[in-house]
């Protein structure tokens, strides 16, 4: 039985190792050094740009596939366990219960770990929404900044003054 298993798990290493073919796409260690140069120059200068809609439609796939993952082996364990319990005699049953206690925990740290994932993505969602409204709004105070700072302390014909107060309103005095 014990040699059966070995085998068995023998073959299944050696299948993976055959079929786990590597791929490699650069032509020397030139190319790698180039490339991680470049990456390198483009993060220093500004120019590498992350694309946040490709970057949270990954995220949100790896979360929803390891949820199903996680409910889908949640919901075997707990009909196994179930019908265990439902045929078993009073010794098994007792064993059945001593092992809910390590699956109840097991599911609280899953569920619990998506909960906090999905927390974190939301409150960085909201930290970069923000962040650009305010980026927006620091923007266009530059702009009307610009535009106002044409109309400072200008004199009119009758000798008067016309200002910009602290407030942001326009205040001119006419010459008497």
């Amino acid at each position: 039985m014990k040699t059966k298993i070995l085998m068995s798990i023998l073959l299944i290493i050696m299948n993976i190792m055959i079929f786990n073919v590597n791929i490699v796409h650069a032509e020397g260690i030139s190319d790698i050094i180039t490339g991680g140069d470049s990456f390198l120059e483009a993060g220093k200068n500004g120019n590498a740009a992350i694309d946040e809609t490709k970057l949270q439609s990954t995220s949100t796939m790896i979360y929803n596939v390891l949820l199903i993952l996680g409910i889908c082996v949640a919901v075997i364990i707990s009909s196994v366990l179930g019908i265990k319990f439902m045929i078993g005699s009073a010794e098994e049953k007792a064993q059945i219960k001593d092992a809910l206690i390590p699956f109840i925990i097991g599911c609280i740290i899953v569920f619990g770990a998506f909960g906090i994932w999905k927390i974190f993505v939301n409150i960085g969602n909201n930290v970069s929404s923000v962040q650009g409204a305010y980026e927006k709004a620091d923007t266009k105070d530059k702009s009307d900044t610009k535009d106002k700072s044409d109309t400072k302390d200008k004199s009119d014909t009758k000798g008067g003054s016309f200002h910009k107060s602290s407030s942001g309103s326009s205040h001119g005095g006419g010459g008497f």
